[in-house]
């Protein structure tokens, strides 16, 4: 047994599907003398791993381990030039987050583009957030996009076909997202 060049720490991060989800271990080699193993067995099972890291830094790479609801500790071990190195990595679960993204826009007319320019994008960002919001229409209410559009311009100037027209599809759900109690919008 030889000092560990490896540390392993667990994250609060779960990856994997809904009925197999995985508990990430961050792990860092630190021996520059020693290429990092290209595999770490976890309580016996093998993983590939993959190093990455900036020159003269240590090399960072991820393991995963099933979730459990308890916490418990896992034996990593490699081998190293021949040498076999072995650390504990205790794995509490970590919380359950709720996620939401949302869409943000800001608009600032001159200050990062010309204005002529901006138009067309702001005209762009609208006739997407309306197809967007026809693409989610057949969801559960939940579950359906929303977008407030910071300024009228934009969304007037996408009404009156200048500089994109929202699709026929998305009209028709331009119309409904001012009146929709989905909108925050009016």
């Amino acid at each position: 047994m030889v000092a560990a060049p490896l540390q392993a720490m667990a994250w609060p991060f779960i990856a994997g599907p809904e009925e197999a989800p995985r508990q990430a271990i961050g792990l860092t080699w630190q021996d520059e003398g020693v290429d990092p193993p290209v595999e770490v067995s976890i309580n016996g099972a093998p993983q590939a791993l993959t190093w990455a890291g900036a020159p003269g830094e240590p090399l960072r790479a991820a393991a995963f381990v099933p979730l459990h609801n308890a916490e418990r500790t896992v034996r990593l071990a490699l081998d190293a030039d021949g040498a076999m190195v072995e650390v504990a990595c205790t794995l509490t679960p970590p919380r359950r987050w709720e996620l939401f993204l949302v869409n943000h826009s800001h608009v600032d007319i001159g200050y990062t583009e010309y204005p002529d320019i901006l138009a067309d994008a702001h005209g762009d960002y609208v006739a997407q957030a309306l197809d967007l919001m026809s693409a989610t229409d057949d969801r559960p209410e939940a579950e359906r996009y929303r977008w407030t559009c910071e300024a009228t311009g934009p969304s007037n100037a996408s009404w009156r076909g200048t500089p994109r027209a929202p699709t026929n599809s998305s009209a028709g759900c331009a119309t409904a997202a001012w009146r929709s109690p989905r909108s925050t919008s009016t």
